[in-house]
């Protein structure tokens, strides 16, 4: 006799499939879980691990894809741009039902996870270093003596670079 993980019902051993990675040879949970998670039951999809939760696959055209990115592709009739993220509204990402879904830009998902987090003014600190020296940056604005300092920081930067790769 043996407990099923799943359904938490004992039965005998005979009901459960075998498995050569486990000590008494047998797998966690029994055949009617086991056919049920295999037939695609609609019940509660857990991810693999703890630490990395993943998205339901569902295998269209040869390839693995999100099934929330598969359904909402059926919905709208043609397939997703690599640019469009489908978003789930509730924040559940089992939840793959077309009113819990909708598409938005990778900016505006952004936006969406991020609304009303707060960072600390040190790692507003660190972001703003790491800005220093990039030309393409955008957003953090510095006080004019900041940027005569900067400034002042990349000229000395350049005399040495200039001196220490003459030749003599």
């Amino acid at each position: 006799m043996k407990m099923c993980t799943k359904c938490n019902n004992v039965l005998p051993d005979v009901m459960f499939n075998k498995s050569s990675r486990n000590k008494n040879g047998l797998r966690a949970e029994c055949r009617q879980c086991q056919s049920d998670v295999s037939k695609g039951y609609p019940g509660p999809a857990k991810p693999r691990s703890q630490n990395k939760t993943q998205y339901i696959k569902k295998r269209v055209r040869g390839v693995n894809v999100p099934l929330h990115r598969a359904i909402m592709e059926k919905f709208i009739g043609r397939s997703l741009l690599p640019n469009e993220i489908v978003h789930h509204i509730n924040g559940d990402r089992y939840d793959n039902r077309i009113e819990n879904l909708e598409i938005v830009s990778p900016g505006d998902h952004s936006k969406l996870h991020n609304k009303g987090r707060k960072h600390s003014d040190e790692t507003k600190g660190k972001v703003s270093k790491s800005l220093i020296g990039n030309k393409r940056r955008t957003g953090i604005l510095h006080t004019p003596e900041v940027k005569a300092q900067i400034a002042q920081s990349m000229r000395e930067a350049r005399k040495k670079r200039f001196w220490s790769t003459r030749k003599k």
